[in-house]
Order: C-alpha cells, then sequence, then structure tokens
C-alpha cells in the first residue's frame, strides 16, 4: 500500500493488466488510465464478468489469455 507507481511510466519488461469490470478494489477506470500512459509494451486485458479475480470468475477466459501471452513471448 506504501508503493505509488503513479509517476512510473516505463518498465523494463512488458506489462500486462488483467482487469474486472466490476472489480471494487481496483477501480477499472484508473487502471485503464494509467495503462494508456505507460510508454513501455502495455496491455491491458478486459474482464467483463468479473471483479477483482478474474483468475477464479473467468478461468477459462483467465487461462487462454495467460497462454497467448506466454506464446507471443516465446516468438
Amino acid at each position: 500500500m506504501d508503493v505509488n507507481f503513479e509517476n512510473i511510466l516505463h518498465f523494463a519488461i512488458p506489462i500486462t493488466f488483467c482487469e474486472g469490470r466490476h472489480d471494487h478494489h481496483v477501480s477499472s477506470q484508473l487502471t485503464a488510465e494509467y495503462a494508456a500512459k505507460i510508454t513501455s509494451p502495455c496491455k491491458l486485458i478486459w474482464f467483463d464478468h468479473s471483479g477483482h479475480f478474474p483468475q477464479w470468475e473467468e478461468p477459462t477466459k483467465f487461462n487462454q489469455e495467460i497462454i497467448m501471452l506466454l506464446e507471443s513471448q516465446a516468438n
């Protein structure tokens, strides 16, 4: 809770956000705004039927997205 990434806009690795549209812990709007500012490769994956835990709420989609992400990184 003490780390503020607001002014960190470049990372040495690609960044991926897995964001539930109904997340009550992390603002989807703030996540999208922050992701748009990142200057390094960044991907925002939306889970329309999830809150804070898309890996459990939409496991099939989550696993497919992770597999595609790993495959794209391998190439």
